[in-house]
């Protein structure tokens, strides 16, 4: 049986979202970035998927993901996650 890499939205591309994206990038087979949410970075050019200038936005899309990891500053995590987490997603 094959198994499908985690689909996920990373919100915040700072240090800890740039680490996930890494990871997503060397281990593809275990993960996968669908989408990716930042008010300041600059996203990477070679992105394949959306993009949002906020969090907000991102959770009311329609990608389809299995989790939200949250790499945002740390006063954003409970807003973002109560709403992920109502949205039915599995939180990191």
């Amino acid at each position: 049986m094959t198994k499908s890499p985690v689909r996920a939205i990373i919100l915040g591309y700072g240090i800890r979202g740039r680490a996930y994206a890494a990871y997503a990038k060397t281990h593809p087979e275990d993960f996968s970035i669908v989408g990716l949410a930042d008010p300041v970075a600059e996203f990477p050019a070679d992105a394949e998927y959306p993009t949002w200038k906020n969090w907000e936005d991102a959770l009311a899309s329609d990608v389809k993901a299995d989790a939200i990891i949250i790499a945002l500053p740390d006063r954003m995590h409970f807003a973002s996650c109560i709403m992920a987490l109502e949205k039915g997603y599995h939180v990191l």
